[in-house]
């Protein structure tokens, strides 16, 4: 094998990896190709480095909003909408958000006299019915029992990792 072919494979195999501190990671599987210097339990070497990276996540994004609203606060005292400055232009914003009230359905269906199909099509531009609220109908009897069984589906989502930070053992407290 040629110098140049064995070089082609070493870049194709490296294509998705990614540098994080020591480790050689492929970014899509998560395959540790590169441990690096890492001494001790691996499991706890990724989890320390991952709640870190999450308690720094935390932190920017609260010192994120905390800056937000100094900025609103300064727009507000200059009696100004934005401000451009060299690392962006701090603004106002706002928006309207057209949402349509559930509730109101059975209302408009009355007072526009609409046959049922109209009601019909109009409940079918619905995405989602609320499963906390088929359950608390169902529960107080609004609903026949077994409607809500019929209606929801469990879909189950994942897996994901999620990381537990972890917790204090509480003080002992003696009688």
């Amino acid at each position: 094998m040629s110098i140049n072919q064995a070089s082609r494979e070493l870049r194709d195999a490296l294509r998705g990896a990614v540098k994080i501190g020591d480790l050689l990671v492929d970014e899509e599987s998560g395959e540790i190709l590169e441990w690096g210097d890492v001494s001790g339990d691996k499991f706890e070497h990724l989890t320390l480095q991952a709640i870190k990276a999450q308690a720094n996540i935390a932190g920017w994004e609260q010192s994120l909003g905390i800056l937000k609203r100094a900025l609103g606060w300064m727009l507000s005292q200059a009696d100004q909408r934005s401000i451009r400055t060299p690392y962006g232009t701090p603004r106002w914003a706002s928006r309207i958000d057209r949402v349509a009230m559930p509730e109101r359905v059975p209302l408009v269906v009355r007072d526009y006299e609409l046959p049922r199909e109209i009601e019909g099509l109009i409940w079918m531009t619905a995405r989602a019915l609320d499963p906390k609220k088929l359950t608390e109908l169902e529960a107080i009897g609004t609903l026949p029992e077994g409607i809500c069984k019929a209606l929801i589906e469990d879909k189950p989502r994942g897996p994901w990792v999620q990381i537990d930070a972890p917790r204090e053992q509480p003080p002992e407290i003696q009688r």
